[in-house]
């Protein structure tokens, strides 16, 4: 009779509902929903991992490209330092022409552009004796101090340097009698205008602070200053114009 009830109710309830008599099944507990959070990040371990490997490190993507603004990196601090260098140098000179003196010693220093240079010196041109005829022989005995300003472009070419220069000299000429009773010393104030050209060497094996070469100049007086002896006798007049020759021994830094 139960199960006759069951299909009669089965068939007149269109959402066929169960006997109330009868308990339904519970249903199965399901699991618990995860809470969300942030994703993992897929990349984090390979990229250790390539860390770890000693393998070269991954280049920057755009978004991680560095600013415009960003500190510059220690090499190209060093260059930016490297741009303006200072020099000293030294060496013997010879010259031919203008003043009565032929040998002397050159000292300066300056600053040095990649393609450029600007030094500051002084030459001090040995005492040289300059006779005269007569009787009795007369002369002077002559000495030269000089200060020089040289600058201009320089022509690079590996271990090369071309310096083309131009520059102003600007010194005292003295002068003591010789053969004449009492002998007087005298002085006079000359300048003139120089031209020239060197060749320098730098070698890689020196780190680029020590370079050795020659340098050739022409020299223009600017005044001509004139020595006589008593009896208005012509000692000395400084030339129009000089050769010079230089060996320098230079070094730079930083």
């Amino acid at each position: 009779m139960r199960a006759a009830a069951f299909v009669i109710a089965i068939a007149v309830d269109p959402a066929r509902r169960e006997p109330e008599d009868v308990v339904p099944t519970p249903p199965d507990p399901s699991p618990p929903t995860p809470k969300p959070g942030p994703e993992p990040k897929a990349e984090a371990e390979p990229k250790a991992e390539a860390a770890s490997d000693g393998g070269p490190a991954p280049a920057l993507a755009e978004d991680e490209a560095l600013p415009a603004d960003a500190p510059l990196a220690p090499a190209s601090q060093a260059r930016r330092r490297r741009a303006v260098r200072g020099l000293v140098y030294v060496g013997p000179g010879v010259q031919v022409g203008m003043l009565p003196v032929q040998a002397g010693l050159a000292v300066g220093a300056g600053l040095a552009w990649p393609r450029a240079r600007l030094t500051l010196g002084y030459a001090r041109w040995f005492t040289t004796e300059v006779q005269r005829p007569g009787e009795p022989p007369y002369g002077a005995e002559f000495a030269v101090h000089a200060g020089q300003l040289r600058g201009g472009p320089v022509l690079r070419a590996g271990p090369l340097e071309l310096p083309l220069q131009a520059g102003l000299e600007l010194g005292a000429l003295q002068a003591v009698g010789v053969g004449g009773e009492p002998n007087y010393a005298a002085a006079a104030l000359w300048g003139a205008a120089t031209v020239g050209a060197g060749l320098m060497w730098a070698p890689r094996a020196w780190r680029g602070f020590f370079a050795v070469g020659l340098l050739a100049e022409a020299a223009f007086a600017l005044r001509r200053p004139q020595f006589v002896f008593e009896g208005d006798r012509e000692v000395a007049r400084v030339g129009p114009a000089a050769f010079r020759g230089f060996l320098q021994v230079e070094a730079r830094f930083p």
